[in-house]
């Protein structure tokens, strides 16, 4: 076996640093969370200072993140479950918040109906 292949064999390996697997998981689910409470508005661009609120990209993340309970079903440790479940619920209730309020004037508002 070559180098290479022993190199990508350590990549494709879960159980290589579960400790570490964990760690990027629950970055990658807090990353998409963070860009999702941006888009609803609840956290300011970083890159421009601005709160924008697009309800239409903030559930495409929402429902991201639910493909990812589906797809990784059953491969999850019961702490990455539940981490991925609080942010879903979480997420899922500042979407109906902000879906019940109407747009702000001046406001940087993206969002289309």
């Amino acid at each position: 076996m070559s180098d290479e292949q022993k190199d990508e064999q350590k990549v494709d390996d879960p159980g290589d640093d579960a400790g570490q697997q964990e760690a990027l998981f629950k970055g990658f689910i807090s990353l998409v969370t963070g860009i999702a409470m941006q888009q609803l508005g609840k956290v300011a661009n970083p890159l421009t200072g601005q709160v924008e609120r697009n309800l239409d990209v903030a559930r495409a993340w929402i429902e991201t993140l639910k493909m990812m309970r589906v797809k990784t079903r059953g491969n999850l440790s019961e702490d990455e479950q539940r981490f991925l479940e609080t942010n879903i619920a979480n997420l899922q209730m500042n979407y109906v918040d902000e879906a019940k309020k109407p747009p702000e004037k001046g406001a940087a508002e993206k969002q289309v109906r």
